[in-house]
């Protein structure tokens, strides 16, 4: 019969070659076109993620007179209501604070209204227990469109982590799961985000409220616990009050209220530390 030979190496080399760059290309077109966590600016599908960086910046920008306050923040700030500040004070408000935002967001945030030209006299920034730690850069949620409002030091790792997540399984995951599933918007939408940025919550059961409340104590246990702050973080802080500053825009620092039961969980931990 017919003789039979091996594939060369660098045959199968070339094979493989071709295969993984194919599936990369395959993954990156996938999470590009379904964006699953509003990085990339899609908007063909609802995000897996609050999205509120993509979101507030949009709103922002459509917003026909620009606000004499904007209030930047956490997700912890998405329900102060623009309006009522408004009726209670008559200055107009924007309320752009987002999911998990710490001190670098203020100083993204704070570049991207200088550059629009709708400057706001007063920020109020909600400082918390998350302000300063862990990823203080939030490199894994920052859209395509604030890159350029970013420094050179935080840009390098945030373009790194990005692409890193354009890859990841997780995001090809959740891309295949906007792809197949129906009724997305009433599955994805927990947030939604009026044209003065407030925040409004998909209601929750009171169940639904007290399994997120024990999840919140877990995660928020060691900052409770008031580790030392990142000193880059501390900085970035001051870095983003001596540029409003400049600016001529006055700084209001506050702190949210704390569920009672978070701040008991905290002290019976470990009273010294809490103190």
């Amino acid at each position: 019969g017919p003789s039979k030979t091996l594939a060369s190496p660098l045959a199968l080399s070339y094979s493989w070659g071709t295969g993984f760059v194919l599936l990369i290309a395959l993954s990156l077109g996938l999470n590009l076109y379904a964006d699953p966590h509003a990085l990339f600016g899609g908007h063909r599908f609802p995000s897996t993620t609050a999205g509120a960086r993509l979101a507030k910046t949009e709103l922002y920008g459509r917003s026909d007179a620009g606000p004499d306050i904007v209030i930047l923040g956490s997700s912890r700030a998405f329900t102060l209501s623009p309006e009522y500040i408004e009726k209670k004070m008559g200055y107009r408000v924007f309320n752009m604070s987002v999911d998990r935002g710490r001190v670098a967001d203020f100083t993204v945030q704070l570049n991207f209204m200088l550059d629009s030209g709708s400057i706001p006299r007063v920020l109020v920034l909600e400082i918390g227990q998350d302000t300063f730690y862990d990823d203080y850069l939030n490199s894994n949620l920052q859209p395509r469109s604030l890159f350029p409002y970013m420094s050179a030091n935080m840009f390098v790792p945030v373009a790194n982590d990005i692409l890193r997540e354009a890859l990841a399984v997780q995001s090809l995951s959740d891309s295949a799961y906007l792809l197949t599933a129906p009724d997305l918007e009433d599955r994805l939408r927990t947030w939604t985000f009026e044209a003065d940025g407030m925040g409004v919550r998909r209601p929750l059961t009171h169940n639904q409220y007290l399994a997120l409340l024990s999840d919140s104590i877990e995660r928020k246990l060691p900052t409770l616990l008031c580790p030392s702050p990142q000193s880059t973080a501390k900085q970035m802080l001051q870095d983003a009050i001596e540029l409003a500053e400049v600016n001529k825009i006055a700084v209001l620092l506050y702190q949210s209220p704390l569920h009672p039961l978070l701040i008991k969980t905290a002290f019976d931990k470990n009273p010294a530390a809490f103190e």
